[in-house]
Formats: structure tokens, sequence, C-alpha cells
């Protein structure tokens, strides 16, 4: 048995999302979204309107803020506003896009494109050209389509093995993205009549069987680092290619990951449909886009054999486009990152997140959500928000994730200290917005930018406990494997409470972190104990960041003894302790992540053992 079978032989979730639905399919409070696939068109469109100005007279894309083309940016351009062409919108556009598409075309035929990371362009450009059948001039799609005959992967892409050996399983997310847009390429017969290169299906073939090697008994990719981002793009991308028809041996394999990785995925999507955060390309909008085009695909796959199923993606598929609108319809210009910061300031991104690039990332997979969505499916309820769980992806991605009515909890167990921290990363409240109380923890030394005058913490923050040792102070924020380990134990599981215990050893320090949270709807109660060498450790605080602004509002902050009340975008919630067992104080310094700036909350609690609840009131 090789390792992808090994992996396969056994799904740890299974049944659980049947088993929720089941329990939860009478929730009285639930009421269908009302919402159809013009919500994806919506979102899309706000985008296109926009980057419509910035095409130049060759057709490429300009980027308003660091004014150069980037890299990806046309082709996501091209496919976006295409499918709004296709759905009657945007058409006074046909002949921009048209020219883009020539355009970007022409420079993947002629290897101009070779420095613009030309393995994301032909998913986006097959796309454009479907949609555009039958609209575009016929003699201008006869020239792009003899372009696209013409384009070797082999000598045009970046992550690319000619010699097919062992490094074709080094190679990651590049390589499904350029072997999605090959299998597209296939089903229109866009290749050459001889085999003088690889392309098509033997492509896709040749390029994603050693990515099996990357898969999870999860169904989830593993990107090096770990990022939910690039599990979830990654896996929509061959999606797409199976959803349209292509036949590949790889199929059955790939449809058997891609259902376990969807199921997890519809248990690790928050109420309202925020994506996870962790990793590279966090709180960018396109990752709810992402979502909501998976989710349409799987309500497709169980219409007819689990519509109760089918209705909970389709519902979940509407919340994931939904939250976004906040930042796209709601702020100008519209925001590609889940912050109110002006896009010039760069607050958030990393260094290839360029706002026109993933402003039109969004715009590509909301547009893939509203091909995909069949309408005849009816919303029903989904497990998150009316369901009580926990779950933990422990030897990849290190998370653990809690549901119990409207709260939800990620926490990382063992975070990347290039982007987050270890502990409670997020805690959310439905209805409410995602950076409230925590969106994501704090790096002390973040691979992204943030605008002129923020700055990080000094050492990683999130909602964690900080002990004394012999030898010093210890944050759990700071701390990950190998020297940092847990055991899970799960005490309850319903809708009116989910309770269980992290039982963290840090071995380096002899330390053990006892930490119970309680979900409640509304609420998360936490206590933590620390001992070190067995014996309670001598000082023992608790940090919890406090927002201050998203780049755009303020928040308004009253600490008195034992509560801390906090207003923000008129929401109101607070941290409630004993004050005879810890003080208060609240950090004068301001630290930043990707969602905006934060002080830091100490609750010191000396000897005693923490315990607070922070309420949504």
């Amino acid at each position: 048995m090789n390792a992808t079978e090994h992996r396969l032989s056994y799904y740890p979730l299974e049944g659980r999302v049947e088993s929720l639905l089941a329990e939860n399919c009478s929730a009285s409070t639930w009421q269908p979204s009302g919402y159809d696939r013009e919500l994806y068109l919506d979102n899309c469109e706000r985008i296109v309107r926009m980057a419509v100005e910035w095409v130049n007279k060759e057709g490429a894309v300009i980027d308003p803020v660091t004014g150069e083309e980037w890299n990806q940016t046309t082709s996501r351009f091209v496919s976006s506003a295409a499918i709004l062409i296709s759905f009657g919108r945007c058409q006074e556009y046909l002949d921009i896009v048209c020219r883009s598409m020539a355009y970007c075309c022409r420079r993947l035929r002629d290897g101009t494109a070779r420095d613009m990371s030309p393995d994301f362009w032909m998913r986006e450009l097959m796309t454009a050209d479907q949609c555009l059948e039958g609209i575009a001039p016929p003699d201008l799609q006869a020239a792009w389509r003899d372009d696209l005959r013409a384009v070797d992967g082999e000598r045009s892409y970046q992550c690319v093995d000619p010699a097919h050996g062992e490094k074709l399983k080094e190679l990651h997310n590049w390589v499904v993205y350029s072997s999605a847009g090959e299998g597209m390429r296939e089903l229109a017969g866009l290749g050459p009549s001889d085999d003088r290169f690889l392309w098509g299906a033997d492509f896709f073939n040749v390029y994603m069987e050693p990515q099996l090697e990357h898969m999870t008994e999860y169904g989830m990719y593993r990107d090096p680092g770990d990022p939910i981002t690039y599990d979830i793009t990654t896996r929509l991308q061959f999606c797409a290619s199976l959803a349209y028809g292509l036949d590949t041996p790889l199929r059955p394999t790939l449809e058997e990951l891609e259902r376990r990785g969807a199921l997890t995925a519809l248990l690790f999507t928050s109420t309202d449909g925020y994506a996870p955060y962790g990793g590279r390309s966090s709180q960018f909008q396109f990752q709810e886009a992402i979502l909501s085009a998976i989710f349409e695909l799987e309500a497709q796959g169980y219409k007819d054999s689990n519509p109760r199923l089918a209705g909970a993606f389709k519902a979940q598929a509407h919340r994931c486009g939904r939250v976004t609108q906040r930042w796209l319809m709601e702020m100008t210009p519209p925001r590609h990152l889940k912050n109110g910061f002006d896009p010039d300031t760069r607050h958030g991104i990393d260094g290839y997140g360029q706002y026109s690039v993933y402003s039109l990332l969004c715009s590509s997979f909301y547009g893939l959500a509203a091909l995909f969505a069949d309408e005849s499916i009816s919303e029903s309820v989904p497990p998150s928000g009316h369901s009580g769980y926990v779950f933990e992806l422990k030897d990849a991605f290190h998370k653990i994730f809690a549901s119990c009515g409207d709260t939800y909890v990620e926490i990382d167990t063992s975070a990347d200290p290039h982007y987050d921290a270890t502990g409670i990363g997020r805690l959310l409240f439905a209805g409410t917005p995602v950076e409230m109380v925590l969106g994501m923890p704090f790096s002390a030394h973040p691979q992204y930018s943030f605008a002129s005058g923020e700055k990080a913490t000094d050492e990683p923050a999130a909602l964690a406990p900080k002990w004394t040792t012999e030898t010093g102070t210890l944050s759990l924020a700071s701390l990950g494997t190998p020297d940092l380990t847990y055991e899970l134990e799960i005490l309850t599981e319903s809708p009116e409470a989910v309770a269980f215990a992290i039982h963290y050893q840090h071995a380096p320090s002899a330390s053990q972190v006892d930490e119970t949270l309680t979900l409640r709807p509304g609420a998360l109660d936490v206590v933590a104990s620390v001992t070190v060498n067995h014996t309670s450790t001598e000082h023992l605080t608790y940090m919890i960041p406090i927002i201050v602004t998203d780049g755009s509002s303020q928040s308004h902050v009253v600490l008195t003894d034992g509560l801390l009340s906090v207003e923000y975008l008129g929401f109101h919630w607070s941290v409630r302790w004993g004050p005879e067992q810890a003080k208060g104080s609240l950090s004068d310094q301001t630290v930043a992540n990707r969602n905006g700036c934060y002080r830091l909350l100490e609750l010191d609690f000396g000897k005693n053992a923490a315990g607070f609840s922070i309420i949504n009131q």
C-alpha cells in the first residue's frame, strides 16, 4: 500500500457532518439567506468595473498602487470580465476584454510572460475562452486560440520538470494551477495535432500524480508551511478541471480527496462564512470566494444523492459570498484585504499580494462560484451556527476548531512564527466584525507589510498565557513543535455548550499548560493553569488583544476592576474576571496584524489559576 492509498484508507471525520446535520435539521431560528448566484456576480462586477480603468492600450492591467503590471493580474481580469459578459453584465467592456485576452495569449505563446507567473494563466484564459464562445468576434477568438494551441507548458511555465524525475514531488501549488489549466485546454482541444510537446490531459496526469503525496487523510493539500489558503485554492483548481469533465485515471482519487476536503472545510469555515486564518496569503477576500466556488460544486454533487447535504453546502457558499461585501461593496475603494486601511498603505499584504492581482483573484473565484451555482438547489441548515462540535488537525495544519451556536474558535497549536502565534488565534461571534475580538494572532516578525507608523509586537501574541520558570518568562504564543506538544480532551459537544481541554507540554522548561475552553452561544469561558516541574508557576498572566482600529473605524474601551468593555462599530463585547483573583492592565503600545491595530490586556493572576469570560453583548 503506497502513501496515498494509506491516507485514503481512513477519513477521521467520516459521517461527522451528516450526523450534525441530522441533529440540527429542525433548527427553529434558521432561515434561508435569499441569495443566489447574483451575489457572486455583484461581488465580481464591483471589482471588474474598477479594474477596467487600469487596462492600458496594449491590454495589460496596470496596478494602481505599484504602477506596473503585476504577474497574474491581466489573465484574472480577463476571466472575471468574461464570466460577467457571459451572464449579460458588463457587455460594454467586450472590446477591452478581447484586447486583454489576445494580449495574454500572445505573451503566453511567445514566452514574454515567462517572468509573470504564467503557471497561473492557462486556467483563467481557458475559462475566459469558454465564456466568450459565440460572443467574441470569431476572427479574434480564432487568433487567440491559435496562440493557445502553440503554448508549450514545459517551456513556458516556471514550475516544471521536463525530465519527469524526483523533482516532480518538490513542486507545489503552482503546478496544480498549471495542470488545471492544461486539463481545461484538453477539454477545448487547444493543443498541437502531434506529440511535439506535453500538454492537456497528459500534462495533467504527469504533474498531478506526484501532488497526491501532499494530500492528507482529511483531503487537504499541504503547501510548505501548511498555509490554509493554499489548501483551498489548490483543491479548487483540480476540481475545476474535473467539474468540466476531464478524463483522467486520477479522477477517482481526486474526487475522494475533494469529498473529504470539502466536508472538512464545511466544519472549519466559521458561522458567518469566514475562511480560517493561517500562514501565507491570509485574510484576503479571495479566500471566501474560493470556498463559495468549492461549496457550490459540492452542492451540485450531492443534489440527487443527499439533498440535505447539498443544501448545507449551498447555504455556506452564500455565507462566504455575503461576508466579504463589507469590504467589497461598502467601502470605496473596495478592500482586497480584511481591514479598512487605504490600499495605498499596503497594510497587511504579503509581498506578492498587490491590490490588482488579489482583487482580481477574488473576482475570478466569485466568477467560478457563479458558473458552478445550480439555482435549483435550495439552502438547508449548515452545521456551523446550529450545532456544537470540536475537531483537530493535528499532524498537519496544527489546528483546533470549535463551534457552538454563534461562537467560533480557531486555535493554532504550533504556529508559523512568520505569520501567526500559538494559542487561541481567533474568536468570532456570528454577525460581528471579524476583527472585533480577534480575527488572527500577532507575529513578532511578520512576513507581511504594515502601514507607515504601525509595528509588530515585541513577541508573538494571541489569546494565550505567560508564566515564569526557573530561567525566565515563557509565552505559549511563542512556542511550537517539536518542543511543544499537546493532547486534546473533548468534554462536551452540544448546541448549548462545547467544552474541551488542551494539555500542552513544553519539554525544555518542564512546563505543562492545562487550558479548558467552554463555548456557549455568545460567550467563551477560559480556565488555565501552569505547572513547572509539577509545581504551580510562581506567576501566571493571560494576554488578550483588544481592538483599537481596523484602519478606518475606532473602538472605545473602558477598563475597570474585573471588567473591560469595548464598543466597536455599534457592537459591544466585554472581558470579565474576578477582581480578587487578577489585576488587569492595558498596554499603551499599539501593535498590528493584518486586520488592524490592537492593545494588549494583561490579566495578572499571580499564583492563581487564570479564569475569565469573553462575552458578546
